[in-house]
């Protein structure tokens, strides 16, 4: 159920006014998640809270990292509006077989553009912020059959135009913002905590995010997606 994402360099390499253009306007179903590929260096003194400037739009009292999120009947009714800090159940297939994973939406970390320059992407991103999506990822039925699928690939942050920040693949572990494992045992139960980087000009908030997956009930053109923020 996954769509292809195409790598979209021009994120990076168009002016801001035209970063959201780079990832395609929600009237057109065939527009591609903005991503931007980063061979990223190994940054051994940093990590996760090593941002003191970095906010977060998760509340207080939601749950620490690690912990298990709750499991849930069945997956979350499209269109479901969370806060963050919150769970949603959200389906999967694989190699023709389906499940759940519960991903709960535990914090929107505004970075700084002295952690942007940890990556080296150049000039390109100039005037632009890192934005850290955490997550706790708790396997629901069926999870063992689905292990090597990440959940969080259809989450997507979103401007407050309501398009899409553009997102960072990273190819080495940063220890700022950890992609988090599964593990071999992974099944139904199994928790572990994930953590997405994308870019927004440093003039604009992440402040939400949405679970969307084409050709379901989720797809955002036909469908409602799940939300937070």
């Amino acid at each position: 159920m996954k769509n292809a994402r195409a790598l979209l360099a021009c994120a990076l390499l168009l002016p801001v006014a035209s970063l959201s253009a780079c990832g395609g306007d929600d009237a057109e179903a065939s527009a591609a998640r903005p991503t931007v590929t980063v061979t990223a260096p190994a940054s051994p003194s940093a990590s996760p809270s090593a941002s003191p400037s970095a906010s977060s739009s998760a509340s207080p009292s939601a749950a620490s990292a690690g912990a298990a999120a709750p499991a849930a009947a069945g997956p979350t009714a499209p269109g479901t509006r969370l806060a963050i800090g919150d769970a949603a159940t959200l389906p999967q297939e694989s190699a023709g077989a389906s499940g759940t994973f519960v991903v709960r939406l535990d914090a929107i970390e505004r970075g700084t553009e002295a952690e942007l320059a940890e990556l080296q992407l150049g000039d390109g991103a100039a005037g632009s912020v890192p934005h850290y999506l955490r997550y706790t990822v708790t396997g629901g039925a069926n999870a063992a059959a689905l292990r090597g699928v990440d959940p969080v690939s259809d989450v997507d942050a979103l401007l407050p135009d309501g398009s899409r920040a553009s997102g960072v693949i990273l190819f080495q572990r940063w220890e700022r913002c950890p992609h988090g494992d599964q593990g071999v045992d992974f099944a139904e139960g199994s928790t572990y905590t994930a953590c997405r980087v994308v870019l927004a000009p440093a003039s604009v908030p992440v402040t939400s995010a949405r679970f969307s997956a084409y050709d379901t009930p989720y797809d955002p053109y036909d469908g409602q997606p799940v939300t937070w923020g």
